[in-house]
């Protein structure tokens, strides 16, 4: 097996990783983290939690404001009433079925595109809504501020269809709240689907959706969400609190407007209209933990996300004793208050990092921002202007440590009161999760914890958090230091063009190019050296940093396993609602051909075969990231830390570092990017033989690390190169390797091999006749006494934010990577062609294996494709293609 060895990627420790997290809890405030001199800390945020902001006296609105503020509200909710109640007048005491799933008048299948949001506006009373901003104390100005923004015309917008850009207005001030939020969940959509979403031009060219790019989709979503918050910051500008007590009050009037008026409405005309029926209404923990209730949310909504929140900020605030219902007392408004405050605040900060009035060239700062992070180099015009290369590199930088001084750098013991608020709510969701992500085949009663061990997301990173997150500030503190100094920006700037700007066949030329890459790696390894050895970071700081990032590693992979299984139990509805959809009654499956069998219509196939390869590939991905953690051993791994030897680390990089590579010859195929990875991470052959007494071939990257030798009895053995443990950087990977690789952002793909082709064919498969025989090695898999013994036969790593195809490329005879093309297998010639009264016999029909494609499951049903990107490892499983023979001559 080989395995290429992993050199700087995995060991960047120096990145300010914590401040991406969406709810992390810091550790008790530190004695000595604050790193005054470096970058000032932040003050603390407000704690909208205290008494004082708790419950403030109801605003009283002048009458005549009153009404056409009202009156406002009411015109809008008409707008989108008309999209369900036809022509019929509107009355709650009617139930208006949403739109269900249908095939429009090009045979397209169209799911329900409103939010959860827009169908309770649809229910709620004007009045009340203006009720729950007076009880929030929203000043009367603010308050038509407000109504302004949500009862906007979107006449403009109407008409336009999905993907037309002119449908999503960007200009605070253009388009209602309503509108905003139903385009931030269409571009969401867009972004999160984009392959189902794309077409393929005149061209040939598929890497577009609505004739713009995933990259388009990814920043037009960060856009909508920054025009959104313009429009809130406007409303709410320094008031935290005010908006913390909307926010609290609109949720439970939202909850309020589902139990009271849309679930009534719903049972009284269940019968009548057919509707599902709801369970029982009893509560249990809060006001809403009734069956009825997650019935509703769940079937006829389908809004599983949504119910979850509900739930679980009703177990906040809701409790089934309230005193007045669909209102939180004072005791039970202080959690929230103070999480929602503290989110309105921090992400206020964020925003304010830049200034969209000011321009760069013809961008805005914002706009300058997500444009360069898209660039893998900076050179001279790359931003369609005259500037050089390095000052756009500075200028990138900038932005970024800009962020860092203004909107991250607050204390650890800020942290500490601010995650534990975003994570004592996490944690009621994540229970909530478990419990109401349902289907009626897999996850009959929910879909449980990640692990046997019942760990969860938050615990994890509540732990971790408490062991290192004060040293990863200290740490992230010295990136900020280092980061400054622009000849450190300028010499990696140039050193990362020089290689990146190089095209796939240019690096291939290692013997020419291989020094441009190491030169980019001396550069990694120069700044890992300075944070290590920097006068404010000790060995405990590293070793607590460590402990942190295993701990986040775990949470990470719990929290992957637990979205899958919700996106699998998604997946799983929307194939069982376009079966109750359909015109025609079909039997439900989840096999493509079983449906086929049916003899389905055309467009009834194609959706039926699309959502069934959804869930399949969701499936097939569940099981590598289950496989993956499975075999982590993380209290372990945290004990372990503790010997991390950091002193003899710093010292092997400076021997490292103390190499001129430029003046490297290369020896045969052993280029200097082997060379500079042998000196970084040391190997031996675990068999204690040398390179040279293990016959190791020259080139690392064509299987090299194994080797088969003849010990004193005649057997055949393999020996292997493996991590060095005299050598304290290697040693650190041995122990924390995956850990390392998952912070860089890089994945390992192991390549799996059939190990024994001897009994790998179909028996009822037919040798000779014209045509040949063929058949697709999936079919074999079917056969569970036929089925593959997988080995492994490579690993290799795909860098962060690279497609899979920098491993497995595309094509036939030999265009992928890595390739079997076996023409014959097994011991003898010939392959065992059938079986006569019960015994196995060998004749002279065999199978041809032609290697087919690479695929992501054993059932070898769902290929990889080139585009696909992975946050996680990865196994991949070749198929082939099985042509039955005659050996020539019979």
């Amino acid at each position: 097996m080989r395995k290429r060895i992993i050199t700087i990627a995995v060991l960047i420790i120096a990145i300010a990783v914590i401040f991406s997290m969406a709810a992390c809890k810091p550790p008790a405030p530190p004695t000595n983290n604050n790193n005054q001199a470096i970058v000032a800390i932040l003050p603390d945020l407000l704690d909208c939690g205290q008494e004082e902001y708790l419950t403030v006296p109801k605003k009283i609105y002048a009458p005549t404001v009153l009404a056409t503020q009202t009156q406002k509200i009411v015109d809008k909710q008409q707008e989108s009433r008309d999209d369900y109640r036809g022509d019929s007048e509107w009355s709650n005491d009617n139930y208006y079925a949403f739109e269900k799933p249908y095939f429009d008048d090009d045979d397209n299948w169209i799911e329900d595109d409103a939010t959860t949001v827009t169908k309770i506006l649809c229910y709620s009373e004007a009045e009340d809504i203006i009720e729950r901003m007076a009880l929030a104390g929203i000043d009367e100005d603010r308050m038509i501020e407000l109504v302004e923004y949500i009862t906007r015309d979107d006449s403009d917008y109407d008409e336009l269809e999905k993907g037309d850009l002119d449908k999503y207005p960007l200009t605070r001030g253009d388009g209602s709240a309503i509108l905003d939020y139903d385009n931030l969940d269409e571009i969401s959509d867009i972004r999160d689907n984009f392959d189902d979403y794309k077409l393929t031009d005149g061209d040939g060219d598929n890497t577009k959706a609505y004739g713009q790019t995933e990259e388009f989709w990814e920043d037009l979503a960060k856009f909508k969400k920054r025009k959104i918050n313009s429009e809130i910051y406007q409303i709410f500008d320094n008031e935290a609190d005010m908006f913390a007590r909307f926010q609290m009050e609109y949720m439970n009037h939202q909850i309020q407007v589902v139990s009271e008026v849309m679930i009534p409405a719903y049972k009284a005309n269940q019968v009548a209209l057919g509707l599902f029926a709801l369970g029982d209404d009893t509560p249990d923990n809060n006001l809403i933990d009734t069956d009825e209730f997650k019935d509703y949310m769940r079937e006829e909504l389908f809004d599983i996300g949504t119910l979850s929140y509900f739930l679980a900020f009703a177990d906040l605030t809701l409790p089934t004793n309230s005193e007045n219902y669909w209102r939180a007392s004072s005791n039970n408004r202080k959690k929230a208050m103070t999480l929602y405050g503290y989110t309105y605040q921090y992400e206020k900060k964020e925003h304010e990092v830049f200034d969209d009035s000011v321009m760069v060239g013809s961008r805005t700062e914002y706009e300058d921002y997500l444009f360069l992070g898209h660039k893998d180099y900076f050179t001279d015009g790359i931003d369609g202007s005259s500037s050089k290369g390095v000052d756009i590199a500075v200028r990138f930088t900038e932005y970024d440590r800009r962020s860092y001084r203004e909107a991250y750098r607050y204390s650890a013991s800020f942290y500490n009161k601010y995650y534990t608020a975003q994570y004592e709510f996490q944690s009621l969701q994540e229970a909530r999760d478990r419990e109401v992500y349902t289907d009626s085949v897999e996850y009959l009663t929910g879909i449980g914890y990640a692990a046997n061990s019942e760990v969860t997301y938050t615990d994890e990173m509540i732990d971790g958090l408490a062991l290192g997150f004060a040293e990863s500030l200290k740490i992230s503190d010295v990136n900020y230091e280092y980061t400054g100094v622009y000849d450190n920006v300028n010499q990696y700037n140039k050193r990362n063009t020089d290689w990146n700007s190089l095209t796939d066949s240019q690096k291939d030329q290692r013997g020419i190019n291989a020094i441009k890459e190491v030169m980019l790696q001396y550069e990694q390894l120069e700044s890992q050296h300075y944070t290590i050895t920097h006068d404010t970071i000790t060995s405990s700081d590293l070793i607590k940093f460590l402990q942190y990032q295993i701990k986040s590693y775990s949470a990470d992979y719990v929290r992957a396993i637990q979205d899958n299984k919700k996106e699998q139990v998604i997946n799983r509805r929307k194939l069982q609602r376009a079966f109750q959809y359909f015109d025609h009654v079909y039997i439900y499956t989840e096999e493509k051909d079983a449906f086929i069998n049916q003899f389905p219509e055309i467009e009834e196939q194609g959706v039926v075969e699309e959502k069934i390869e959804d869930l399949g590939r969701t499936k097939a991905m569940y099981v590598n990231l289950n496989a993956n953690y499975s075999g982590t051993d993380i209290e372990s791994q945290i004990t372990r830390a503790n010997a991390a030897d950091w002193p003899g680390i710093a010292s092997n990089m400076a021997q490292t570092l103390s190499i001129d590579y430029e003046r490297y010859n290369p020896q045969g195929d052993y280029y200097v990017d082997e060379y500079f990875e042998d000196q970084l991470i040391k190997r031996v052959w675990d068999c204690g033989g040398t390179d040279d007494e293990c016959g190791r071939e020259d080139d690392p990257y064509d299987g090299s690390d194994t080797h088969m030798y003849d010990n004193e009895l005649g057997e055949r053995l393999e020996c292997e190169r493996t991590y060095d443990l005299n050598w304290a950087l290697s040693r650190l990977l041995n122990e924390h390797e995956k850990v390392f690789r998952h912070m860089s952002g890089q994945i390992e793909v192991e390549f799996k091999k059939v190990s024994d082709f001897t009994d790998y064919y179909d028996i009822e498969k037919q040798w000779g006749g014209t045509p040949e025989v063929e058949y697709l090695s999936s079919e074999i898999q079917e056969i569970p006494t036929k089925q593959a013994t997988w080995a492994s036969h490579e690993t290799d790593t795909v860098d962060p934010g690279d497609e899979i195809s920098t491993v497995v490329l595309t094509g036939t005879g030999g265009g992928q990577k890595p390739n079997y093309q076996l023409s014959f297998v097994g011991t003898q010639r010939y392959q065992p062609a059938g079986e006569n009264n019960g015994r196995q016999y060998f004749n002279s029909d065999y199978c041809y294996y032609e290697f087919d494609a690479w695929c992501v499951d054993e059932a070898l049903l769902y290929e990889v494709q080139p585009e696909d990107s992975f946050r996680f490892d990865i196994r991949l499983y070749p198929r082939y293609k099985v042509i039955n023979k005659v050996a020539p001559g019979q």
